[in-house]
């Protein structure tokens, strides 16, 4: 899958956007503070961001959906899983 934006920007992007949300992360005037330095030296503005991190991260749920489910299965299932 070809993601048309810069590595770095979007590992920034998952780290603030996916990370801190999974992580359930409280609301701080630090965290915000450092969210918005670190979009700005990106040459970002957050709600760019967050945009862009939406369209993205539904476009790789998408291209991993397959293997996820089959992992799924594997861990799930109470056959011994096959080796591939």
């Amino acid at each position: 899958m070809k993601l048309n934006i810069k590595e770095h920007h979007l590992q920034w992007m998952s780290f603030y956007f996916e990370s801190s949300t999974t992580n359930q992360i409280q609301a701080s005037p630090w965290w915000e503070t450092e969210v918005s330095w670190r979009f700005a030296r990106l040459g970002l503005e957050i709600s760019e961001a967050k945009k862009i991190w939406a369209d993205i991260s539904q476009q790789i749920a998408a291209s991993v959906k397959n293997e996820s489910e089959e992992i799924q299965n594997i861990l799930f299932s109470t056959e011994k899983p096959k080796l591939l």
